[in-house]
């Protein structure tokens, strides 16, 4: 009997999801008992929850960078982003279809 993919995957993925918030735990564990101060508890579980979120930002500033990098060591040009959220890009296109201007964004 085989295991399916989805455990599987969860299991892969799994440390690399839980390694930000670890370290962010163990760097303010660290920083408590070299530094002896003592951070309230709702403080250590905010920083703590926080982590994976910042962590992704970080990631993806880098990845940006190093894109931008990389492009720019082969001659090429990295494509403009389109400029809005994704909510407001949708809302111009339904307006854009109501009113008979075009479609999706004319």
């Amino acid at each position: 009997m085989t295991i399916p993919p989805g455990p599987i995957y969860v299991v892969q993925r799994l440390p690399a999801f839980v390694l930000s918030s670890a370290l962010a735990y163990a760097a303010l564990d660290v920083l408590q008992r070299t530094q002896k101060i003592n951070l309230p508890t709702w403080l250590v579980v905010l920083l703590v929850a926080i982590a994976r979120p910042v962590g992704f930002y970080v990631q993806q500033a880098y990845q940006n960078l190093s894109d931008a990098k990389t492009a720019g060591a082969h001659g090429a040009v990295l494509p403009s982003e389109v400029a809005g959220t994704s909510i407001s890009i949708m809302k111009q296109i339904i307006d854009n279809v109501k009113s008979g201007t075009g479609y999706p964004c004319m």
